[in-house]
C-alpha cells in the first residue's frame, strides 16, 4: 500500500525547509547579498558588542564546529573580527564582533528575510495562525535538541 506522503510530517517539513532555502537562494542571488543562509545567521546573531564565538553558534542554531569555519570565512572577508585567537587557531574562547561592512550586509540580509518571511507566512493564514506555526517548529525543534543533548544548538 501507497504512504501518502503529504501526510507525513517529516516528508512536509523537510520539503518546507528545501522550499524555503531555495526562496533565500534566489533571492540572495537576486540582490547580490553574497552570505549563505548560515553565514547570515552568524552575522544576525551578533550583538553590536564582541560574544565568544560559542555563545554565537548557540544564538545562531549552528554547532560550534561548524561556526568556527563560517566565522573564519567572515573574518577573511571582513564581515568579522576574531580576537584571541590561539596560534592562529580560532577556538570557542574567541571573541568575535561585526565590523561596520558586516552591520551593512546584514542589514541588507535582515530586510531580504523579514520580506521572504513575510510572503512566506502570508501562506499560512491569519497574525494568529502564522504565530502558531512558529510556536509549533520552534517546540519541536526545542525538544529534539534536548533529546540529542546537543546543547550547541539551543538558543
Amino acid at each position: 500500500m501507497a504512504v501518502d506522503l503529504q501526510q507525513q510530517a517529516l516528508h512536509v517539513t523537510l520539503n518546507a525547509a528545501h522550499m524555503a532555502k531555495d526562496l533565500f537562494l534566489k533571492a540572495a542571488a537576486d540582490e547580490r547579498l553574497d552570505l549563505t543562509f548560515p553565514q547570515l545567521a552568524v552575522l544576525l546573531s551578533l550583538p553590536e558588542t564582541p560574544i565568544l564565538i560559542k555563545d554565537c553558534g548557540g544564538r545562531a542554531g549552528i554547532d560550534r564546529s561548524t561556526v568556527s569555519a563560517i566565522v573564519w570565512r567572515l573574518s577573511v572577508r571582513g564581515l568579522v573580527t576574531i580576537r584571541n585567537e590561539a596560534n592562529g587557531r580560532i577556538t570557542r574562547a574567541c571573541l568575535i564582533s561585526i565590523t561596520e561592512k558586516g552591520a551593512r550586509l546584514r542589514q541588507h540580509g535582515e530586510n531580504i528575510l523579514s520580506r521572504l518571511d513575510k510572503a512566506y507566512l502570508e501562506e499560512v493564514g491569519d497574525a494568529g495562525a502564522q504565530a502558531l506555526l512558529m510556536r509549533q517548529l520552534a517546540q519541536i525543534i526545542e525538544h529534539h535538541t534536548a533529546q540529542r543533548g546537543d546543547a550547541s544548538l539551543e538558543q
